[in-house]
């Protein structure tokens, strides 16, 4: 179980949902920069390892000098359920021309001097908390990072409520208060508000639906949706032998066929319009890319 949200949560929050045994699954704070984080000697070479995009990362040097951050894969995240917290790892696979290092880092919880002491891998002596060294472990490492295949899947189940309605819901909540402000005290009299505005609003809702024109469900010919028309609709008659014109309108057509016609003004056109959209289509039923599809190359498992 977990929240799915957006940018707006930061490591305060995500640390107190990953306490519970929660998963935070929302976007990286943009204002963030690449931190260290530790430097490995699982090899002779060794892995410099740094926090880049809410996920550990490689440093690596290029032939001009300049540094890159190379994304560790994430074999797994590992949840431990304490008595009174969970923890929570990420099993990464390092990439070594000696061979594949696997290597495991706490994420999503910025420890304190009270929580179990951890230790050095190379010498096991035990290391400083986060809150010591002032590096806050949940705000520069996700659970779920953002650009992994995992997070593109399970960040789309984010409520839609939450992305269309949550904005312009709060909105017209404010816009009906006195100056934009609660106008009582307390949690019980500031819940009794929210509620009458719910009430309205679905009250509104309820009103319009009821409003619109329905058509009916008739398997009768006469009163098919084809023949009946709704308010405000066209009516649309069934392919077949239509009915004769007046006499009228007869000789209207005849005098029109044997008039001449209308000398062209400006530049005649030679497409046809409805060959022309025909042919190109309706711009709504274009195929369109979604985001994974878009984001695929780029992605890391």
């Amino acid at each position: 179980m977990g929240i799915v949200y957006d940018g707006a949560f930061r490591g305060v929050h995500r640390d107190a949902l990953a306490r519970l045994g929660l998963l935070a699954v929302n976007k990286q704070h943009g204002s963030l920069t690449p931190v260290f984080h530790e430097k490995i000697k699982t090899c002779r070479s060794g892995h410099e390892l740094w926090c880049n995009d809410g996920r550990i990362a490689e440093s690596v040097r290029l032939d001009d000098g300049t540094r890159v951050f190379e994304p560790v894969p994430v074999v797994k995240l590992e949840h431990r359920a304490g008595s009174t917290k969970s923890r929570w790892y990420h099993r990464l696979r390092i990439p070594c021309r000696h061979g594949a290092h696997d290597y495991r880092v706490p994420v999503g919880i910025a420890t304190t001097a009270e929580d179990r002491t951890l230790r050095c891998v190379d010498s096991g002596r035990p290391l400083k908390s986060d809150s010591e060294r002032g590096f806050h472990r949940a705000e520069h490492l996700q659970q779920i990072p953002q650009d992994t295949l995992a997070h593109q899947l399970v960040y789309p189940y984010r409520a839609d409520s939450d992305l269309r309605r949550r904005e312009s819901v709060h909105s017209q909540f404010d816009l009906s208060l006195w100056n934009r402000r609660m106008i009582a005290y307390g949690v019980e009299r500031q819940k009794l508000f929210v509620l009458g505005f719910a009430l309205s609003e679905n009250a509104t809702s309820h009103q319009l639906h009821l409003s619109k024109p329905h058509r009916p469900r008739s398997t009768d010919p006469a009163t098919t949706p084809a023949t009946v028309p709704t308010q405000g609709a066209a009516v649309f008659r069934a392919p077949g032998p239509q009915p004769a014109r007046a006499t009228s309108d007869a000789k209207r057509t005849s005098r029109n066929a044997s008039a001449a016609p209308p000398p062209p003004r400006g530049r005649p056109h030679t497409r046809d319009i409805t060959e022309t959209r025909s042919s190109q289509g309706p711009r709504w039923t274009r195929p369109r890319r979604t985001a994974i599809e878009a984001t695929s190359a780029s992605l890391i498992r």
